[in-house]
């Protein structure tokens, strides 16, 4: 997965990532299409590893799926656009 930022003036925050809430909360096995669901487009899996890249600047940190949901540290320059992808 590929995200891209842009701020209009400079701006420091955390970008936090979904858990599967069909399994965390409902306990379903699956994503079931429902009529009030909220999309789950992205989420991490606790016990799962991922690559988080910062495209723009060359860095690259594993984390835990855990520590997705509790947020990634970011930090934009005003008009910068930051890219990272997720694996």
């Amino acid at each position: 997965m590929e995200i891209a930022f842009l701020a209009q003036k400079d701006w420091e925050g955390k970008v936090i990532f979904d858990r599967p809430r069909h399994k965390e909360y409902l306990r379903l096995p699956l994503d079931w299409p429902r009529i009030n669901q909220f999309p789950e487009w992205f989420t991490a899996e606790a016990g799962k590893r991922y690559v988080v890249r910062n495209v723009t600047e060359g860095l690259e940190r594993s984390y835990e799926g855990a520590e997705l949901w509790e947020g990634v540290a970011i930090g934009l320059s005003g008009g910068e656009v930051v890219r990272m992808e997720v694996e």
